[in-house]
């Protein structure tokens, strides 16, 4: 995947996942169930936005309600809130880019990727053949060169 991609889509997860925590602090809650209950727009939004590892959540809010929290407080709500946005950082930026690593049986030679980024270097000449002349010449070079003067 292409890093520019990876950063954006980075950026937008964590925007709305910081607006749907932030929101239910600042926007009250009326114990509406369709668009006034801003806890719990929050949460459903949360929810969709960690999936799949959101539906691992899902059991610790049923341990809640066995402990005897009541799930409908806003204090308890929030909780699961931060559940999920746990659960979706650690879902999509510690463990879904492991899974993709490419660095399991491929060794990569780190070589630039554009052509222009290669830079040749003069070629040193090996001081144990004999076949070089005191000017470091190849036999072909002292033919080719017409000042030899050897």
């Amino acid at each position: 995947m292409n890093t520019r991609l990876k950063i954006n889509l980075s950026a937008v997860w964590l925007t709305a996942a910081a607006l749907s925590l932030i929101l239910p602090v600042f926007v009250p809650s009326v114990n509406d169930p369709y668009l006034l209950n801003t806890i719990g727009m929050a949460a459903a939004a949360m929810f969709v936005l960690s999936l799949p590892a959101s539906l691992f959540t899902v059991a610790f809010m049923y341990l809640e309600s066995v402990l005897g929290f009541d799930p409908n407080s806003i204090g308890v709500m929030y909780l699961n809130l931060w559940l999920f946005f746990a659960a979706g950082a650690l879902q999509w930026f510690v463990i879904v880019p492991r899974l993709f690593r490419r660095d399991g049986n491929i060794q990569t030679l780190g070589l630039p990727q554009n052509a222009s980024e290669i830079l040749l270097c003069e070629a040193a000449p090996d001081q144990q053949t004999g076949f070089l002349d005191r000017e470091f010449r190849t036999p072909l070079e002292r033919i080719i060169r017409d000042d030899d003067s050897n």
